[in-house]
């Protein structure tokens, strides 16, 4: 049998991987827009929710305050007859701690989401 000198035949569509690849780049840019866009709303809900959390947390600490200045403002007698678990201080106390947890809470939340965007948002 005869050979013929034929060189083999190479198919380059580089059209269609140029095509694919810009899709796909678009693709990845839209995700990435996606993930800011909800890791922004997330981080403004987040600093709406430690703003709460301080304004409570100011309100706790006024309201100890004031109770610890009403048991200064009684006579030196009235001081000795009253026991600390007559007055609400105790309940006051509580509640500051409760809002200085649910303050560092909201706090830690809200930096890590813009840690996180400011990260997200570096990458677009």
């Amino acid at each position: 049998p005869t050979q013929k000198n034929t060189p083999p035949i190479t198919i380059r569509n580089t059209s269609h991987s140029t095509d694919r690849h810009i899709k796909i780049k678009h693709i990845n840019q839209h995700i990435m827009t996606s993930k800011v866009e909800l890791l922004q709303k997330a981080t403004e809900e987040a600093k709406v929710k430690m703003d709460e959390a301080r304004a409570a947390l100011d309100d706790s600490q006024r309201r100890v305050d004031s109770a610890k200045e009403a048991l200064r403002q009684l006579d030196p007698e009235e001081q000795e007859k009253i026991k600390v678990t007559d007055t609400m201080l105790p309940e006051l106390l509580d509640m500051h701690a409760q809002a200085k947890e649910n303050f560092a809470v909201a706090e830690k939340r809200y930096e890590t989401n813009n840690r996180y965007l400011s990260i997200y948002q570096a990458k677009r």
